[in-house]
């Protein structure tokens, strides 16, 4: 392998394990019903802390 192929593979490699964080995160969502359950707590109270704030500015 020459230098070029070298560093394609150390640029490829988050891809190839599956490391991005994106991707990692959607497929442990798929799997675990904790994290389902957590991230739907978070939305509902990421929403609520927004509604609040919109009320509290008397739109």
């Amino acid at each position: 392998m020459d230098k070029k192929e070298q560093q394609e593979i150390k640029d490829n490699a988050p891809i190839m394990t599956g490391l991005l964080t994106e991707f990692a995160f959607w497929q442990s969502l798929k799997t675990s019903k904790t994290l389902q359950i957590m991230t739907i707590i978070g939305l509902l109270l990421f929403s609520g802390l927004g509604w609040l704030l919109y009320k509290m500015t008397g739109a």
